[in-house]
């Protein structure tokens, strides 16, 4: 035991999340901005939030499960993508079937929405 202790607050999660899954709201903000070329702004801010959720829930279901325990976070993400590919081809062609205005963009933000339900389903069943 030790008797140092850790006492965090609020904004010191916040913070943490923020430095943890700022890559994937940087990556969903380059996305959204340019595949939605008529709202860019709209565009960069929805992408933005859909990365950082992603990254979260991924980073959620990682520490939550056995997978952190046996795998490195590269090995996980693969093994992750092996589990869920039927929900990101669900929620990809479900996506662009519902945005006929945008089929593209409309599958990558359906994609990673696949994903994130699907890891959840997984990681419930588990």
């Amino acid at each position: 035991m030790s008797d140092i202790s850790l006492n965090w607050t609020v904004l010191d999660y916040i913070m943490i999340a923020l430095i943890l899954c700022g890559p994937g709201a940087l990556i969903g903000l380059v996305v959204g901005a340019v595949g939605w070329r008529e709202h860019r702004i709209l565009g960069g801010m929805l992408g933005a939030i859909e990365g950082f959720v992603l990254l979260f829930c991924y980073l959620h279901v990682y520490m939550g499960s056995s997978l952190s325990v046996s795998d490195s976070p590269e090995q996980a993400a693969f093994k992750a993508l092996a589990v869920t590919w039927p929900g990101v081809a669900i929620g990809g062609a479900a996506a662009a079937y519902f945005w006929r205005g945008h089929r593209i963009l409309g599958a990558m933000a359906g994609a990673p929405a696949g994903f994130v339900l699907w890891l959840y389903g997984w990681w419930l069943l588990m």
